[in-house]
């Protein structure tokens, strides 16, 4: 997929020189089993002076759609020196377009694309925040690294499920080290909502027996290897 994505975008800079070429790309939590890997395609881009583009701006709630589906993208679009946008999955309300602001200032985005209506539906949303879209670099600025071995392991399931609870409290405390029973509780909050979303996929014929027993007993593991943790933390925190 990605030297195919390459060889179109050739083929579109050939034909338009001096256009602009901007390649949409899904989240951050795409999974290498459908043959896209975002950072490879971003180095992609560049050869060819194409734009990057994230289908996914205004997801999820702010500090969670940064880092779990945004900032991994973006950060690769750092490193290569690629101009990145974001674009919302469809309709949007006014209060998803501040979210939507607050990330592109967070990920240093080059563009804000939208859909028609949602400008037309959130004028005066856009009136009042437009001072935030002039492609200011953020004041604090993180890089989140994305465990890609995880996805290889486990093609089925997206985001790891701590990593996914841990990047909100680094985005909104990037200055300070977050509280280790906060970062542990929310892990293991992820894991078990990653039990239930496997039960779910295994009751509706998604996986097959082999892949949910093995993917549940390690998932068991991770939550119990938390709780001890949790355990020894909050003894240590009374002692």
């Amino acid at each position: 997929m990605t030297r195919f994505t390459g060889q179109v975008l050739a083929v579109a800079r050939r034909h338009f020189p001096r256009a602009l070429l901007v390649l949409p790309v899904g989240g951050g939590e795409e999974a290498f089993v459908y043959g896209q890997d975002n950072t490879a395609l971003v180095a992609e881009a560049r050869k060819t002076g194409t734009h990057i583009r994230s289908t996914h701006g205004g997801y999820q709630p702010f500090a969670q759609n940064v880092s779990t589906m945004l900032r991994r993208i973006a950060t690769a679009c750092k490193q290569y020196g690629v101009p990145f946008w974001t674009e919302p999955p469809g309709g949007i309300s006014p209060a998803g377009e501040v979210a939507r602001f607050m990330e592109a200032v967070s990920c240093a985005s080059w563009g804000f694309w939208d859909w028609g209506q949602n400008p037309v539906g959130a004028a005066d949303t856009f009136r009042e925040y437009r001072a935030y879209l002039t492609r200011e670099q953020p004041v604090v600025d993180t890089a989140l690294l994305f465990p890609t071995t995880d996805h290889r392991l486990r093609p089925t399931q997206g985001y790891p499920p701590q990593l996914a609870s841990l990047g909100p409290l680094l985005r909104d405390g990037p200055l300070r080290k977050p509280d280790e029973r906060a970062v542990l509780e929310a892990g293991h909050q992820a894991l078990l909502r990653a039990l239930h979303d496997l039960d779910l996929d295994w009751a509706v014929g998604k996986l097959s027996e082999d892949d949910y027993h093995s993917q549940r007993s390690h998932l068991l593991a991770e939550a119990s290897a938390v709780l001890r943790r949790l355990g020894r933390a909050s003894h240590e925190a009374e002692s």
